[in-house]
This record gives C-alpha cells, structure tokens and sequence, in this order.
C-alpha cells in the first residue's frame, strides 16, 4: 500500500513539474514577442545657431549689437517636435525640451570670465532623458557650438516627417524629409537646419492643406522652389501666430502674403501652366526678376504637363 502510493506521488509530482515548466516556457515566449520592435530608423541632426558665447567680453559685444535675428539664445528652452503625415493625417512621433545651462569656469582676471555649456533633455512628460532615449523621446548633447540631437525609433511608413526646433520666442527651424528620403535607412542624418529649409517647409504646409502631394507632385514642387527662387523671393521669416499654442504639441499658423501668393500661383501651375503664368506677369507683387525666375522654375518642373 505505501509503495503505491509512493509511486504515485512521485508521479504527480513529476508530471506537475513537467506542467510547470511548459508554462514558463509559454510566458518567456510571449514576453519576447512583447518586446519585438516594429521597423524605424533613426535621424540625427545639428542646431548651429544657438548663440553660446565664450566668454563674457564676446557676450557683451554681440549683445551690444543688437541679438542675431536667426540664432536661438541659450537662456531660453529649444524644443524639437517630429511630426508625420501620412495623406493628410497628421501624428506626433517625437518630442523634447532641450535646457542649456552655461557655468562660470575659474579666470585670473575678474572682468575676463570664460564659459562652458551642458545641456539637458526632457521628455513630453518633462521627465529627464538621462540614458539613451527611447521611443517618442529625444536627445541633445553639445559639439562646440552645434547642438546635436538623436531622435530614435521613428516609425516607417508615413508620408513625410515635419521636423521643427523652435523657442519661447518664435525663433524656428524646419525641415521636411519625405518617404523616399529615410525609406529603407537606420540612420538618417541632416548636417543642419538652414532658412532655406524652413522656406521648404512653410511652403509644405501650404500645400499640404490644397492639392494631393504624392511623392511625384513633392518632387516637381522641390525643383521648383530652387535655392535660386529663395533668394530672389528671400524676406524675414514669419512670425508664427501663437494663439493657443501648444509647445508639446506644436500646430503652426503663419501669414506671409508673399508667400501665399507664390504658393497660389505654383498650385495653379499644376492645373493649367498657361494661365498661372498669365497672372504672375499681371502680379504687382512681385518684381520682373522675380516673375521670369518663377515662370522659369515652373516650366522646367512641369514641362511634361
């Protein structure tokens, strides 16, 4: 009797263990697959027109002077938001603050102080990117004067990325990178925001709300809005209005009647060449070197029409 059920305890028991560990097996199997990253890729970045003075002699001067008109100032937050648009959706993929702190360094002369900068980075929780940043955050270190920023995992798969770096005090830079741009990359690297980068991309915000940008539209509207035709049409930047604006979740409204008119004129262009040209010669706004430059750019870009 007791031999019996000894055996059939050392039974149960062996079948419980064997239990056991098939469903620890199950669990580590899911938890991988939990753990599985969808496809993204990775953009990096620099913001060259942060004024970092480098010593107080140089800050006095400069500030003298009168502040450059297209730098940030370290005193004040940067925010960098990536956004993408898929048709004519849009969704927040990326967000941080970015906090420069300037400290003292030790000097002979007490009226000749020399300066270092670190910088801090914030997640759209205001929680302190200390490590490496994950999904949906983003991190800022300095190279001199440049600002580098990291921004990880951003999803495939939409139609263009809006990047923008902007301040408190309605400084921006923008960028615009289509699909082609990061398709099958890891890393996709920009040297730096540039005016003529934001001219692209305020224009991209035009357009987007009025005609069907697909790739093959996209691209003829880059040829036309050539570094030539930014010069020639070149004046300061809007200012972006700021009712109700949401730094963490930034929707940019700009006026320029320049270029609104000059985005009116190229998207009729697509429709019929003939008759936007037809107004651009009528156009007082706009200057006789202006109107044969744009003329121009449209029949090169849209010559197939």
């Amino acid at each position: 009797m007791f031999q019996l059920n000894r055996n059939f305890i050392f039974g149960f028991l062996f079948v419980l263990l064997i239990f056991i560990g098939l469903i620890s097996c199950g669990k580590v199997t899911q938890q991988v697959n939990t753990e599985k990253d969808e496809p993204s890729f990775s953009l990096n970045f620099s913001v060259d027109q942060v004024f970092l003075p480098t010593n107080n002699i140089a800050e006095e001067k400069v500030l003298k002077q009168g502040f450059p008109k297209r730098q940030f100032n370290y005193t004040d937050p940067l925010f960098v938001s990536v956004k993408g648009y898929k048709d004519k959706q849009a969704t927040y993929l990326a967000w941080g603050k970015c906090v420069i702190t300037k400290k003292e360094l030790p000097a002979k002369e007490k009226n000749n102080l020399s300066y270092s900068y670190s910088v801090q980075s914030f997640d759209s929780k205001d929680i302190e990117v200390k490590g490496l940043a994950k999904k949906t955050q983003l991190k800022a270190n300095l190279s001199g004067v440049d600002l580098k920023v990291d921004v990880p995992k951003l999803d495939f798969g939409f139609d263009y990325y809006f990047v923008s770096v902007f301040s408190s005090n309605q400084q921006y830079f923008f960028t615009v990178l289509s699909n082609e741009d990061v398709s099958k990359n890891k890393i996709v690297t920009i040297d730096s925001l540039s005016d003529y980068d934001s001219f692209r991309a305020l224009m991209f915000l035009d357009f987007k709300q009025s005609m069907n940008l697909d790739q093959k539209n996209y691209k003829k509207i880059q040829d036309i809005l050539s570094r030539e035709l930014f010069f020639a049409f070149e004046s300061a930047l809007p200012a972006y209005r700021n009712d109700s604006f949401n730094a963490k979740k930034p929707s940019f409204v700009f006026t320029n009647t320049v270029y609104d008119q000059l985005a009116k004129l190229i998207e009729l262009a697509f429709v019929d060449i003939k008759e936007s040209e037809a107004l651009i010669e009528k156009d007082k706004m706009f200057t006789p070197k202006q109107k044969k430059l744009l003329i121009k750019q449209l029949r090169l870009a849209l010559s197939e029409n």
